[in-house]
């Protein structure tokens, strides 16, 4: 039997069942399935539908990799603002419209942060979802299901062709490539053969990747096409502002004086340095008037709330589609939603499509391949979660979730119960004798690993650093200094020098 690999392959082995369609469930808490194909729904007419009403105008920043930064006295607050002249940042911090100049860029970051968002406000005259316009081409990668369509879209157009033969200048905006590194393997090895034929003189090449995802080796000849180095070309995204807080407070209707207080006294600022916390705690205190509970707790109420909160062109459209959604509680539906990113995750796909047999991408997962052999409630609860702001609109057929960061959140809590044989299965592989955690699944380890202590302990044994790839305030605090422990004992074997490890995440494990 084979397993799936993060990394873009095409088959998953099930754990003591059979593969099929290229996909797979694993049994125990996941549910078994068989493909029983029912008909195909309507077409999702909806947008963004994250916790904040609209995109904030917030001014970010970004750093070289492996610069210092400054947030605040102890090294875990918001950003010092790179305005004033006094502080560290202001000399090495730079604003992305002063950035996207350069011929190479690369934008990267931890996961929530807003690389994608700050990206879109950086070109804010380019229609996005549609690719693009006449002089650049916007790729989202989690639209991308494999090699062939990116050079359809790409290469293989007018655009492209017109550009080729003739002398004007064009841009090649690649968001979300740490997506597009798990669905199609060796890809900037790709990119850079393509791309040697190619008058570079005349493209502008910007990527957005999370900072630890990026290859190393790969990326360097890439690089090297400009003449360029990791030095010159790769930034990386700094936390939120003080002021940045305050900017959505108010547009959330939340007073920011008291808000800020119960942040600092609970300690969570760096929650609030980061937009995808920072709309969870503005959401909470807005009804409350407080914070309460850890990192984990406020993450897992942020999420039951945006279960809460529906999406009613989706559910009209459910319900056109003959299969309309039941009424359930915001528990029912986190747990449909975490069967639905279980699915995702572990089978290296990023969308969910609604279609028909016929009308369906291979590269998607199925809604309707759930619909034999799972419980009729999780059934229900699947389809009826997707209705929720959890999920967002990926084109015709097709919906994800709006953060990658809710599909890891949520497939580790439906996995948390499996033996840790099973977890191994799922997260681990072998790589010249040596066990290591996937690197694509770092974030859903780190996840699971706040939850199950066996499973933590594992990754403490094979493969610590992977904590350090990931956000580590998702681990208990008592644990970290065992991470850090670990981590330096680690320290200069071949895993540990598979990754980056730069001052941006090492500040993650302090905190």
């Amino acid at each position: 039997m084979r397993r799936q690999k993060a990394e873009g392959t095409e088959e998953l082995r099930r754990l003591g069942t059979e593969v099929r369609f290229g996909f797979a469930l694993v049994p125990g808490p996941l549910s078994k399935f068989s493909v029983d194909f029912t008909a195909g729904r309507e077409k999702f007419e909806t947008g963004w539908r994250m916790s904040t009403p609209s995109i904030i105008p917030w001014k970010r920043f970004w750093v070289p990799l492996g610069a210092e930064i400054s947030c605040g006295m102890l090294g875990d607050g918001f950003l010092d603002d790179p305005g004033d002249e006094w502080n560290r940042n202001h000399t090495v911090a730079r604003s992305l419209g002063a950035l996207v100049v350069k011929q190479c860029l690369v934008v990267s970051g931890e996961p929530g942060l807003g690389k994608s968002i700050a990206l879109e406000q950086a070109f804010p005259n380019i229609n996005h979802s549609a690719g693009g316009d006449a002089t650049t081409f916007w790729i989202r990668f989690r639209d991308i299901p494999d090699a062939a369509i990116f050079s359809k879209r790409v290469f293989d157009s007018a655009r492209w062709q017109t550009w080729m033969s003739g002398d004007g200048a064009i841009t090649l905006v690649l968001d979300g490539l740490d997506e597009g590194l798990v669905k199609i393997r060796d890809f900037l090895s790709f990119l850079t053969a393509e791309l040697q034929s190619a008058p570079i003189e005349r493209l502008r090449l910007i990527m957005a990747c999370r900072t630890a995802d990026w290859p190393v080796a790969a990326g360097n000849k890439l690089l090297s096409l400009w003449n360029s180095d990791v030095a010159e070309s790769f930034w990386e995204l700094c936390p939120l502002r003080r002021k940045d807080v305050e900017l959505a407070a108010g547009f959330r209707g939340v007073p920011s004086e008291p808000f800020l207080q119960q942040v600092y006294d609970k300690h969570v600022v760096t929650l609030a340095a980061r937009p995808t916390t920072l709309f969870f705690l503005l959401r909470q205190f807005g009804k409350t008037g407080q914070l309460e509970g850890t990192h984990r707790d406020i993450y897992s109420r942020g999420i039951l709330d945006l279960c809460a909160e529906p999406s009613s062109e989706r559910a009209e459209a459910l319900k056109r589609g003959g299969d309309g959604p039941t009424r359930f509680t915001a528990e029912h539906l986190r747990d449909g939603a975490s069967l639905l990113a279980a699915m995702l995750i572990f089978t290296g796909r990023s969308a969910i499509s609604t279609a028909t047999a016929e009308q369906a991408s291979e590269s998607d997962f199925r809604l309707d391949s759930i619909a034999s052999s799972a419980s009729s409630q999780d059934r229900r609860a699947a389809t009826s979660a997707i209705t929720t702001a959890l999920f967002s609109s990926r084109g015709e057929h097709r919906v994800g979730f709006s953060h990658q960061s809710f599909a890891e959140c949520l497939a580790a809590r439906r996995v948390r119960n499996l033996q840790l044989i099973q977890l191994r299965e799922l997260f681990c592989r072998m790589d010249a004798g040596q066990e290591h955690v996937i690197p694509q699944l770092a974030e859903t380890a780190a996840w699971l690993a706040g939850d199950n202590d066996e499973f933590l302990r594992h990754v403490l044994r094979i493969d610590p650093e992977v904590l350090l790839r990931s956000d580590i305030t998702r681990v208990q605090a008592e644990r970290k200094s065992e991470i850090v422990a670990a981590i330096r004992e680690n320290r200069g074997t071949r895993a540990f020098r598979r990754f980056w490890v730069t001052p941006l995440l090492i500040h993650a494990a302090a905190r």
